[in-house]
């Protein structure tokens, strides 16, 4: 039996190759879009540790916030997050309050 040997030829504008080439860029190095990369998503929780490390604060400071209404959190049963908005937020009202 011999092996036949099709020739199909595909008529592509240049934005639609440069998106092909992108995407597989993209897909062989196993990360997102640029666009995508750098969004951080608003909805996505963080634990009390990981606010402390971030905004360099200590679990009392974020007591003390989330008491006087300055930090709004989620409680799940006895657990407290914050959402990444909330947290861009804060730290922008604590590292640009008037002194």
């Amino acid at each position: 039996m011999q092996a036949t040997t099709q020739t199909v030829i595909y008529q592509v504008t240049k934005d639609d190759l440069e998106n092909l080439l992108q995407d597989a860029i993209n897909r062989a190095l196993n990360t997102a879009p640029p666009a995508e990369k750098n969004t951080p998503d608003p909805d996505k929780l963080f634990t009390d540790a990981e606010l402390q490390r971030r905004a360099k604060v200590s679990r009392f400071k974020l007591w003390q916030d989330r008491k006087a209404g300055k930090l709004p959190f989620i409680r799940i049963g006895n657990m407290i997050r914050y959402r990444e908005s909330d947290i861009q937020e804060y730290l922008h009202y604590h590292i640009n309050k008037p002194t």
